[in-house]
């Protein structure tokens, strides 16, 4: 059985708020909200009250909120969408080199991790 760091823990009510105040801007019911991410509504149900998606339907949530993953999972939020074509631009330099990015990566938690590696994976194999 694998554990969630403290700290992951007492940051999931904030992101599965951040994550339902997203359904509710979009005006979708969970059933809606479901049908658009591709899921079953029992999962939905789980994303807003206790578990963190998996990084596919997480890039999946931050597409309908025209957000990034970054605002879902810290509230904080170092990019702009530019919503005609929904690219996203960098609007500051925060990381000088990789071995910053790196760092930066390494002092997230475990899920968190994992999310973006998955999402690496992900894009690395569809977004081609």
């Amino acid at each position: 059985m694998q554990y969630l760091p403290k700290n992951t823990i007492d940051k999931m009510p904030l992101i599965c708020e951040r994550i339902n105040r997203i359904r509710k801007n979009r005006g979708m019911s969970q059933k809606q909200f479901a049908v658009a991410l591709d899921i079953s509504q029992s999962g939905v149900s789980k994303y807003l009250k206790q578990r963190i998606p998996p990084a596919e339907i997480l890039f999946k949530i931050a597409t309908l909120g025209q957000t990034t993953m970054e605002y879902i999972l810290t509230g904080e939020k170092t990019y702009d969408i530019i919503e005609e074509n929904l690219l996203v631009s960098e609007n500051i330099n925060r990381y000088n080199t990789p071995e910053d990015l790196h760092g930066q990566i390494a002092q997230l938690p475990y899920t968190v991790r994992t999310a973006i590696l998955s999402l690496i994976d992900y894009w690395s194999n569809h977004c081609k």
